[in-house]
């Protein structure tokens, strides 16, 4: 609600708000997108086409409530951030938000919490690590709720392993129990780091055993396999194997999907 939406410091934001034109989102926005999310697990690209279709969606032409606007941060000529939104009533609802530095977030949650006519804000599909709630005078105002936005399930064990990135270099030898896809059950050697990563199969006893479904969730780093293990869902088998195991699958940013699909 606007009278709790004060921040608790004050952030100084050098550039300007300006709307976009939507023939223009395909040109201006992609970018953005990308340098927000390139290193966020979950987060497909979209590509062209889906820009250029919504840069042509009829609720451009709407306007007023109903009507969906662009906003974009800009700064010595560079767009660091954008906001597409949409008012229903004295909400504004916002679809999406994607900074690139935080002098573009703090302008741009600003812009939606200010302007006119509007006393409540809503957001939709924001990260379970949004930076928002730190940002705010009064955190216990802001009413957030969860809800399934990406399920994983691994269909090739050792593909997936080799195709992730790991925060810190070792070794660990994984059983995984798969009932659907038998080519993933088994034992398999992962070595990673954050260069890369080898994976193969092997006869060697294992450090952890988790099933797949489990570890799905522990593959994008959602959940640490500590915690998995407290609810019973891994075993170690070589001790210390599960603070290893946190260290290697941990991620700067918690998985989240911006899409629909």
């Amino acid at each position: 609600e606007r009278q709790y939406n004060a921040y608790a410091r004050t952030h100084d934001t050098p550039g300007r708000i300006v709307f976009v034109d939507p023939a223009e989102i395909a040109e201006k926005l992609p970018e953005v997108f990308r340098r927000n999310t390139m290193d966020r697990p979950g987060v497909f690209q979209r590509p062209p086409h889906q820009w250029e279709r919504d840069s042509q969606a009829p609720e451009h032409k709407q306007g007023g409530p109903g009507g969906l606007f662009y906003a974009a941060y800009e700064d010595g000529g560079v767009v660091d951030g954008y906001v597409t939104y949409r008012t229903s009533g004295t909400t504004l609802v916002v679809n999406e938000l994607m900074a690139t530095t935080r002098e573009a977030c703090a302008a741009l949650w600003r812009f939606c919490f200010d302007t006119d006519l509007m006393d409540r804000t809503e957001a939709v599909r924001r990260p379970l690590d949004d930076p928002l709630p730190w940002m705010l005078a009064d955190p216990r105002r802001l009413e957030r709720s969860t809800r399934d936005g990406l399920w994983v399930r691994l269909v090739d064990v050792p593909a997936s392993l080799e195709q992730r990135r790991y925060m810190q270099h070792d070794r660990l030898v994984l059983e995984v129990r798969d009932d659907l896809c038998p080519w993933n059950d088994g034992r398999f050697e992962l070595e990673g780091s954050p260069e890369g990563a080898t994976c193969r199969a092997t006869g060697s006893s294992p450090d952890l055993v988790i099933d797949v479904s489990d570890f799905a969730s522990a593959y994008l780093g959602s959940v640490s396999f500590t915690t998995l293990s407290q609810a019973g869902l891994v075993d170690e088998r070589t001790p210390g194997s599960l603070l290893r195991a946190d260290g290697m699958f941990a991620v700067r940013h918690q998985p989240w999907t911006p899409c629909n699909f």
